[in-house]
């Protein structure tokens, strides 16, 4: 992928989980790019090209086996879904991801974080996370600053 995904843009989900990837981040991508989607903590999605997501599963892989790694790794490739870029440039989000991010039959904000998008209902951008949803958090975050100390040390 050449560029940045920038910039904050709004759209509605169709009756069959499609979500059109805004212009501007297609003109990044190749013609029926392939995405990945995984679920992150605060109701959100994470929506990576798929040059993107094999560097980020490749770190998830170099981890050694230990339970709080194996743990990750299961819920990491368990929330995982993939999806191709249609030619109306549209991707699917499934079922069940909608679900975890608590979608409700509204918007979708897009938002472009460098090399990938996060998505996220409207209705949710300034919610209070239950103990459920921060335990996740606490977890992913936990995780992901061990995996750096980790690989600082490869």
């Amino acid at each position: 992928m050449d560029g940045w995904f920038t910039g904050k843009f709004e759209y509605a989900i169709d009756a069959k989980g499609r979500i059109s990837i805004p212009a501007k981040f297609r003109d990044l991508l190749a013609e029926n790019a392939r995405f990945h989607t995984i679920r992150v903590p605060k109701f959100r999605i994470r929506i990576y090209p798929e040059d993107e997501w094999e560097k980020k599963a490749k770190q998830y892989e170099n981890l050694p086996e230990t339970e709080i790694f194996d743990e990750y790794r299961r819920e990491f490739y368990d929330k995982q879904a993939d999806s191709d870029m249609d030619s109306q440039g549209r991707i699917t989000i499934c079922a069940a991801q909608l679900k975890q991010i608590k979608f409700c039959g509204g918007k979708i904000i897009m938002l472009g974080m460098g090399k990938y998008i996060e998505a996220f209902c409207a209705e949710n951008e300034n919610a209070q996370f239950d103990d459920e949803e921060n335990k996740f958090a606490e977890k992913y975050y936990i995780v992901n600053e061990k995996m750096r100390e980790f690989q600082k040390n490869v």
